[in-house]
């Protein structure tokens, strides 16, 4: 059930209705408090109804990369870097 509800959310949160997405995140995620979409959707719809953050301003600290010399020489950013840039993606 907690998938169905994930997706819910997921779609709420497409749609641009981001409080309705943070409702059901947390739905999914009373069931499964482990569902990565679920908790995903949930902290980037509620860092944008309650803070005024972008997606990947509240995303991005949940996947920290690390740093290699191989990494940073392939071009590979930090998380700050990335949310810096309006274009970027975690």
């Amino acid at each position: 059930m907690f998938n169905i509800q994930a997706g819910i959310a997921s779609a709420h949160f497409f749609a641009g209705r981001y409080a309705d997405a943070s409702h059901w995140a947390e739905v999914a995620a009373g069931g499964q408090p482990n569902h990565l979409i679920a908790a995903c959707i949930g902290t980037a719809s509620t860092a944008r109804v309650k803070l005024g953050l972008s997606v990947a301003a509240a995303v991005c600290p949940l996947f920290p990369r690390k740093e290699t010399s191989a990494g940073a020489a392939a071009g590979s950013h930090s998380c700050q870097q990335r949310t810096s840039r309006s274009t970027s993606k975690c």
